[in-house]
């Protein structure tokens, strides 16, 4: 999916944003990470606002489906980068595999 492991080379937005949520490859310095967390900010708001909305038709017109399609959709959406972000800064920090994960899994 992502040929290159180094922010700054990027070309466009697209792809460096989906670098940093959605890819586990490569380091991260402090900016990226917090150009990251408010990218991923922004999709948790869209997320919240669609859920709503589904939740609004599934009480007006009765279409459960669409509403457990967005629920499980976002929710995958939500959690991945929550892993990735700090995965790629804790790398860029110095931290070893067996560290990163242990941070991570107790944070949350």
């Amino acid at each position: 999916m992502f040929k290159w492991t180094n922010p700054q080379k990027v070309e466009n937005y697209k792809e460096y944003y989906l670098y940093l949520l959605f890819s586990s490859r490569g380091r991260i310095g402090r900016w990226d990470f917090v150009s990251g967390l408010f990218a991923y900010f922004c999709v948790l708001l869209i997320s919240f606002s669609s859920l709503f909305l589904s939740t609004v038709m599934m009480l007006e017109f009765g279409f459960f489906w669409i509403h457990i399609l967005i629920i499980s959709f976002f929710g995958i959406i939500m959690f991945i980068p929550l892993m990735f972000l700090p995965l790629k800064r804790l790398k860029d920090l110095g931290w070893g595999e067996d560290g990163r994960v242990l941070i991570i899994l107790f944070a949350y």
